[in-house]
């Protein structure tokens, strides 16, 4: 039997495209560029502790929220974040869409005084200059980002494997539009020993994933 050449034009309607956001660097030849979230591929952000990974992370999964509801698409943004309880990470994303500076009185981190409000809508400690804009900032957030289910913030007890099983059914009921997992080195599998093996393992499954459901 002859094997089966594939159709370059299916081939091509059928692959999704990728991500292009807002943060620009130079590549080749020194030319500035975007950075671009490649469909159907792992995409890692490295660098030593405390550089501030998760917060840039967080702040590219925003933007991919922002985009697809500006731009009136459907699609979803699935967030798991391993480091942090799903709560400072909310508080964290709406921190960062509110993107007002020194919101406390008392020189506190930005954070207690958006979970001051998010409790009790209490903004005492907060200045009072920028009560009546964070308030409607966060209103904003919970409304247009959070309640409406366009970014998805999951705080799991799972191995890799188990992850990517739950991030295809997630694909199964919605439209995913990126996921974003903070971050590898908390990630493990059942029963693995070398630590270097287990993870070249989890990158690999989570790379076969993100082929498999064409997604950034």
């Amino acid at each position: 039997s002859f094997l089966q050449i594939d159709d370059l034009t299916t081939l091509a309607t059928e692959k999704r495209e990728g991500i292009q956001t807002n943060y620009r660097f130079f590549g080749e030849r020194n030319k500035e560029e975007y950075l671009s979230l490649r469909s159907g591929a792992l995409t890692m952000v490295c660098g030593k502790s405390s550089h501030c990974k998760s917060k840039f992370l967080q702040n590219l999964a925003l933007q991919v929220t922002k985009d697809t509801i500006n731009k009136q698409e459907e699609g979803v943004v699935l967030f798991f974040t391993y480091e942090e309880e799903k709560s400072d990470v909310l508080f964290q994303f709406a921190n960062i869409y509110s993107n007002i500076p020194e919101l406390s009185m008392y020189g506190t981190p930005n954070v207690d005084v958006i979970q001051d409000y998010f409790k009790s809508k209490d903004l005492s400690r907060c200045v009072e200059s920028k009560r009546e804009r964070i308030a409607k900032s966060l209103e904003d957030f919970k409304e247009n980002i959070y309640n409406s289910g366009r970014l998805r913030v999951f705080y799991p007890d799972l191995y890799a494997d188990d992850l990517c099983k739950l991030i295809e059914f997630f694909t199964t009921k919605m439209r995913v539009r990126a996921v974003f997992v903070d971050y590898v080195q908390l990630l493990y599998i059942k029963g693995k020993k070398d630590r270097k093996e287990e993870i070249k393992e989890i990158c690999d499954i989570l790379n076969k994933t993100a082929i498999k459901l064409g997604l950034p």
